[in-house]
């Protein structure tokens, strides 16, 4: 519902331009629904009642105790989400709806994280071949996401720098 109400608001209510528009959403959908909903209750709380499910489905070691070995790179990745990209992901939508030119540093930051976090969280199942199911292989399709999206919202930024610093030598020209 949270999510659903922010889509809407951001659609009616927030001026951005397109770039900045898609990056709100992909904050306010990874605040509010994959890291906190679906990842934190779900994964590591294990709270929510058909997703804990799902997760013990595609990952047999969420049915291990929080900690435990065979899950603690997973909690990690948990922690990671909860202690931090949760409250960057808050910050940067706050700076990017405030139109703070800083947000793109920060951004990056943030994207910077949630690519490692993905490494560090899959890394370790698919190299020992873990696979459950093929819910497993859905999971870290889904997953690949949080890899591709960053890269290439890191080559925007690097675009973008490059071009600001293009037009302001030019000015300094003139």
């Amino acid at each position: 519902l949270p999510l659903s109400f922010g889509l809407l608001w951001l659609s009616a209510c927030a001026q951005l331009p397109p770039a900045e528009h898609a990056a709100a959403v992909w904050w306010l959908t990874n605040l509010v629904w994959f890291h906190i909903g679906a990842d934190i209750l779900s994964g590591f709380f294990q709270v929510m009642p058909v997703m804990t499910d799902l997760y013990k489905r595609m990952t047999p070691a969420h049915a291990s105790p929080r900690w435990a070995d065979d899950r603690a790179h997973m909690d990690g990745g948990y922690a990671l989400e909860l202690l931090v990209e949760v409250p960057l992901a808050a910050w940067i939508l706050w700076l990017l709806l405030r139109r703070d030119p800083a947000w793109r540093v920060v951004e990056v930051f943030g994207l910077a994280a949630q690519f490692a976090g993905t490494v560090a969280y899959y890394a370790p199942g698919i190299a020992r071949g873990e696979t459950a199911c093929w819910l497993s292989w859905v999971d870290r399709l889904c997953a690949s996401i949080w890899l591709m999206y960053p890269a290439w919202r890191l080559r925007c930024h690097v675009a973008d720098a490059r071009r600001d610093a293009r037009a302001a030598s030019g000015r300094k020209k003139a």
